[in-house]
């Protein structure tokens, strides 16, 4: 696995499980096809996005914590873009 990549990982989301790692870099990133850079230029969006989120009155992670956060937030970025190709 990429070292920058788990290191990005370390930095924006400390103390997750190698399983939560996973699932972060898989379903959140561009992860294995982009270079580390790209993936830690989108890590540090998703925690600046998240942070933002935990302040707003209200907010709820949910039991998925920051992770489940991070993916919905990645999902919900992607289906924009595809909607807006008009695929």
């Amino acid at each position: 696995m990429c070292q920058q990549c788990l290191d990005a990982v370390n930095k924006y989301f400390p103390g997750i499980s190698g399983k939560d790692k996973n699932a972060l870099l898989w379903g959140s990133t561009a992860f294995p096809f982009a270079h580390g850079e790209y993936v830690t230029q989108q890590l540090s969006t998703l925690r600046s996005q998240i942070d933002d989120l935990k302040e707003r009155p209200g907010f709820v992670s949910g039991e998925s914590g920051d992770v489940g956060v991070a993916i919905a937030i990645a999902h919900a970025e992607t289906d924009m873009v595809m909607k807006s190709r008009d695929c």
